[in-house]
């Protein structure tokens, strides 16, 4: 006989003994059978229903270990005396045809719906069968009850929780898949789904566990195949993780099952687990036939996990075919991991330089400086989770810098100055970049950019900063409202595009230095003339559309001829200078203060009107004879006049502006010099 016949007839003759017993004792006793009132088969069955939950109960979380390696078979032991009670108590035409049901439900629980459904079937069946052995005739109407009540009781609600739990679970698990994919993959211009936000890391975290779940489900595939070729019930493949020290299930053969089905963990675990760490193919060695064969999974010596593959019932294969098979296996499944590895490493790798290309692709679409800087704080965030970016321009020679431009929430911190000690300028002074993914323990003020700055409370913080050629440019900072664990690595992303970005912010800027030197004074800082001129016709063309006022203020230094003859030109310079100085320290930055010839200063007020202008001008009057002027340690006392006109209110055209003003100084020096003076409003004439 064959060992697989002969190891299967064995194991069934405890199922054969007990249904021969049952049925010797209930065929002997069928002379006295007594059907008992329905009252007492009521309470006999509710009795009887309570068993069958209490086992079941035990059957199913604390199932002893002899149970759970054989469970069909303790299952058809249990059935005979169901059956013989059932039959005794009436058969179909009692309530206590529900038992079976205990039986169906025990099923239902190890091996799911469909085989509860074929023992609902043979419960009917069984006991139709015993009603005409015992004598009596079984009804139609009654079988039909009998298998209703057997296949509600034991498989409805089984089925019904395991299918709600199952859809709600797959459907939670394909939402949380779609959600992670689709995350921060906004539509671009050009209709291409890479955009700079994939560099950031929680972008890349979704992208690689979207590679995970292919990788699995192409796994997955060729376990199907594997548990095919194999004869088994479920192949399952156990990924090493080294910081837990142990392995977890990554794929496995059964279709639609969120975890291995087949597998006894507790059995068969420590068996796998040893053949991994062992380097052996192994097959259990307890029964006749094996049901279990396992093996290590290496690739170029390094254990990836292992393979095992199960049947419930015994392999058919010999325990040295199945090692040979579990080993071929194990290799195809190293190599397809490889490939897959390979393959996801490769997209990984494509889609982040896809991305900075695109981020690289934006900054270089701005034509001017001020876009330029505005497109590098935005591009910043778009790459970090932070909430505002701003962009430092900084002065090796000075050790010291200046806000340049600031994202939408930030504006307050534009123009903020930056100081060595601070860290921002630490940064630069170094020409390292700084993370604080947890920057709430920081000093709410006077700690990032210097003194008195604008920033409230921050919850993370990096600094990048903008090297060319060994020279320290500036730095991009990053501000987050909360901690961001995930900062050290977006900065690294901002380190690879802000190298890229410093070569055209270095241009733009060496652009607007050489224009605005073209437009500046070189003794005094201020505008020249020829600029001045321009922007005199842009304001009031400006002032003309928006219907706002513009106002001039033009100012003289008393007395400079004296300063000349008694002290020198070049203390002269040094009053023009110091007088330079006080009117930027109170101009507006929309403002135009320019040098207009010798030692007269323009200053031209968009959106201003009179008195406001005339306001202005007494400040800088205060503000001038305040402060004296130093040269070479001697105190120089300097005073200004001031002549203030307005468009349209004391200038009623554009070319009369310039004169009204500069009649109006000329009054304030024939009126002693030190003061203020406006242009009169004109009187209009009355028509004739």
């Amino acid at each position: 006989m064959r060992p697989v016949i002969r190891a299967r007839l064995v194991r069934f003759v405890p199922v054969g003994v007990a249904w021969s017993v049952c049925f010797l004792l209930l065929f002997r006793s069928r002379a006295h059978l007594l059907v008992p009132s329905e009252g007492v088969v009521w309470i006999a069955l509710a009795t009887l229903l309570c068993v069958i939950g209490a086992v079941g109960y035990v059957v199913r979380y604390r199932m002893p270990r002899i149970v759970r390696q054989d469970f069909a078979r303790w299952i058809a032991v249990a059935a005979a005396p169901i059956f013989s009670v059932s039959a005794a108590a009436g058969g179909l035409a009692s309530p206590a045809a529900i038992l079976p049901a205990g039986v169906v439900l025990a099923v239902a629980w190890k091996r799911g719906a469909r085989e509860a459904g074929l023992a609902a079937l043979i419960a009917v069946v069984a006991l139709a069968s015993l009603d005409l052995l015992l004598g009596r005739s079984p009804f139609a109407a009654g079988a039909l009850i009998s298998a209703a009540a057997i296949s509600t009781v034991g498989i409805l609600p089984l089925w019904v929780s395991r299918r709600t739990e199952t859809e709600t679970r797959r459907a939670r698990q394909r939402l949380e898949r779609v959600e992670v994919f689709l995350r921060d993959r906004p539509p671009t211009p050009r209709g291409t789904s890479v955009v700079a936000s994939d560099l950031r890391k929680s972008a890349q975290d979704a992208s690689r566990e979207a590679d995970a779940v292919e990788q699995m489900e192409i796994l997955d595939r060729y376990l199907r195949d594997a548990r095919d070729a194999l004869g088994a019930d479920e192949v399952v493949f156990w990924r090493w993780h080294s910081s837990a020290d142990a392995l977890r299930a990554t794929a496995w053969s059964t279709e639609g099952a969120l975890a291995p089905t087949h597998f006894r963990l507790e059995e068969w675990g420590s068996l796998v687990q040893w053949s991994a760490e062992g380097d052996v193919v192994h097959c259990d060695e307890q029964d006749v036939l094996a049901h279990l064969a396992t093996g290590p999974v290496a690739d170029e010596g390094k254990l990836l996990g292992a393979i095992s593959a199960t049947n419930a019932r015994g392999f058919v294969l010999s325990r040295e075919e199945l090692r040979e098979r579990i080993a071929r296996t194990a290799a195809h499944v190293a190599q397809l991991h490889a490939l897959l590895e390979h393959r996801g490493e490769h997209h990984r790798l494509r889609r982040r330089g896809d991305a900075l290309l695109r981020a690289v692709q934006q900054i270089q679409a701005h034509t001017s400086t001020e876009s330029l800087a505005r497109g590098i704080c935005q591009t910043a965030l778009d790459i970090t989770e932070g909430a505002t970016a701003t962009l430092v321009r900084w002065d090796a020679a000075l050790s010291a810098g200046v806000v340049e431009t600031a994202s939408a929430g930030a504006e307050v911190l534009r123009g903020q100055k930056v100081t060595a000690d601070s860290l921002v300028g630490d940064s630069c002074l170094r020409g390292t970049p700084l993370v604080l993914e947890d920057a709430r323990r920081l000093p709410r003020s006077g700690a990032i950019y210097g003194p008195a700055d604008a920033v409230g409370p921050v919850g993370s913080l990096g600094v990048v900063p903008l090297v060319r050629e060994a020279r320290i440019l500036g730095a991009v900072v990053v501000t987050g409202v909360n901690p961001d664990p995930h900062l050290q690595a977006d900065l690294r992303n901002v380190s690879l595009f802000a190298a890229v970005a410093a070569t055209s912010l270095e241009m733009a800027w060496q652009i607007e230095e050489v224009s605005r030197r073209a437009s500046t004074d070189q003794l005094t800082g201020l505008s020249n003339r020829r600029y001045f001129d321009e922007q005199l016709h842009r304001v009031l063309a400006e002032s003309d559309r928006s219907g706002l006022s513009a106002a001039l203020i033009m100012a003289d230094i008393d007395y400079f001829k004296r300063v000349n003859d008694n002290f020198g030109h070049e203390a002269g310079d040094a009053v023009l200078k110091h007088v330079a100085a006080v009117f930027l320290e109170q101009v507006r930055a929309i403002d135009i203060c320019a040098r207009y010839g010798g030692e007269e200063i323009a200053l031209l007020l968009p959106q201003t009107d009179l008195a406001g202008a005339i306001e202005l001008a007494e400040r800088l009057r205060r503000a001038v004879a305040a402060k004296t002027a130093v040269y070479r340690g001697r105190e120089i006392p300097v005073t200004s006049s001031f002549g203030v006109s307005s468009y349209p209110q004391t200038a009623r055209t554009r070319d009369t502006l310039f004169p009204s003003a500069d009649k109006a100084l000329y009054d304030a020096k024939g009126a002693g010099r030190n003061c203020v003076k406006a242009a009169p409003v004109p009187r209009l004439s009355s028509a004739s």
